[in-house]
């Protein structure tokens, strides 16, 4: 189980969320209102449905690069 639990609030912006999933290369983050209850839980399958093609892309490779590097190319 993660120690740390990486959200955002339900206030902030789509950049924004994207921006931490990104840096803690998540595919899936808890959404949290002002008092911290669990609201909601953003998804990349949630974010293609409202974002941009070139956005999503770009947010897309930056989550996954960690795992490209384990992998053997065939």
């Amino acid at each position: 189980m993660t120690k740390k639990v990486i959200s955002c609030y339900e206030d902030e912006n789509l950049q924004y969320a994207l921006k931490i999933m990104e840096k803690n290369k998540i595919r899936r983050l808890p959404v949290l209102d002002e008092t911290n209850f669990l609201v909601g839980m953003l998804s990349l399958g949630d974010v293609a449905h409202v974002a941009s093609s070139q956005l999503m892309a770009s947010a897309l490779m930056k989550i996954s690069e960690h795992h490209g590097k384990n992998h053997i190319a065939l």
